[in-house]
């Protein structure tokens, strides 16, 4: 449902896409903005703290979003923050500022649910792109970017000729819409 607020948005979902158990961690790294889905027993799962604390060392922007429907598997905010066992992930979690989106089963509430997910997606991913981690495209600039790429790789294969190396990193990001995504091809050099 998400992806139609944010048409063209690359989201993985690990029960669906996480192929590796082992690569959890590398599949966070790789992740821009991570989305949390506090439900009764949430700080009780071994991988949910993987995926915590991977967060917590990356410093990835978080959305939390909370179920609070016990007939769904949800459970009261206060119960969530007491199973909350380490002051760590506590901290990242419930810290100042962070406000769970409740998650909400009739239909018409559901929709500003999904507003509001997609709305802090979006403010999440912004903050990336104002702190450089992140570039922002748009479809009229992609010819002008696979021009600078050509050229970029002109030079790189003229200094290859000279003798000397380049190296480039290049870190995944988050399709927005069609004509507006944050980068999955960000390069730096090394």
């Amino acid at each position: 449902q998400l992806r139609l607020l944010l048409p063209g948005a690359s989201i993985f979902l690990d029960v669906d896409d996480l192929d590796d158990i082992g690569e959890l961690e590398n599949y966070i790294d790789q992740t821009s903005v991570m989305l949390f889905f506090l439900s009764c027993g949430y700080f009780r799962s071994k991988n949910v703290l993987r995926e915590l604390k991977a967060s917590v060392q990356l410093r990835k922007p978080v959305v939390l979003v909370h179920e609070f429907d016990e007939a769904h598997g949800g459970a009261a905010l206060g119960q969530l923050r007491a199973e909350c066992g380490d002051d760590e992930i506590y901290a990242f979690t419930f810290g100042k500022g962070r406000y769970p989106i409740p998650w909400h089963r009739i239909h018409e509430l559901q929709l500003v649910s999904l507003k509001l997910i997609a709305g802090h997606l979006v403010n999440a991913s912004a903050r990336l792109v104002a702190q450089g981690k992140v570039q922002l495209h748009s479809k009229e600039t992609e010819e002008k970017e696979e021009e600078k790429e050509e050229e970029e790789e002109e030079r790189r294969a003229s200094r290859m000729t000279r003798g000397s190396s380049a190296t480039e990193v290049k870190q995944p990001g988050l399709a927005i819409a069609d004509d507006l995504y944050i980068s999955g091809e960000i390069a730096s050099k090394h």
